[in-house]
């Protein structure tokens, strides 16, 4: 099926009827509607506008991470099942691809190097797994030591070193799973 880039998402929706009330492509349509229409500038204001609005206003702030978190669901779900008949559409126009609502569709080549063929970087990538697995051991290691440290004796020097308990570096975050 050949691309009909003329032919846009129908602008015929019912606005004026509540969410509620509309099927859920009606409304997926409306909230696409209102996405695409907004430049970068426009998102960024909004989404910084919004949370300050919704806490002066005594609206439930933490529904917007909510929110967040279903758009962000929802984008990246799209995007994988579009991507396929997308990318064979924005071929059709050659490497300066096309413009569809304020952003810049270009078809590039997706490139990356198989380098096991060769003999030393086979050697080098085990000597990175070696010291990987090793300092994994010693995460471990130190994940068991008391507070006050633990002496232990340097195999390379045969020094003595005091290791201590890894800092806990922690903060507050939001993690949110869509039901």
């Amino acid at each position: 099926m050949e691309a009909n880039p003329t032919k846009q998402v129908p602008a015929t929706l019912p606005l004026s009827m509540p969410i509620g009330e509309m099927t859920p492509e009606q409304a997926g349509y409306t909230a696409l509607h209102l996405l695409a229409y907004m430049n970068k500038s426009g998102l960024t204001a909004a989404a910084g506008f919004l949370p300050e609005y919704a806490d002066a206003e005594g609206y439930d702030t933490a529904a917007l991470t909510a929110m967040a978190a279903k758009l962000r669901y929802f984008a990246e779900t799209l995007e994988k099942s579009a991507k396929g008949k997308a990318t064979a559409e924005v071929m059709i126009y050659g490497r300066d691809g096309v413009t569809r609502h304020g952003v810049k569709l270009v078809a590039s080549e997706y490139v990356r190097y198989d380098y096991a063929n060769n003999a030393h970087w086979n050697e080098l990538n085990e000597v990175v797994g070696n010291a990987t697995a090793a300092r994994k051991v010693h995460e471990r290691y130190l994940d068991t030591c008391p507070h006050e440290g633990r002496v232990r004796v340097d195999e390379q020097t045969g020094e003595a070193v005091r290791d201590y308990p890894p800092v806990r570096i922690a903060q507050d975050i939001i993690k949110a799973t869509i039901l």
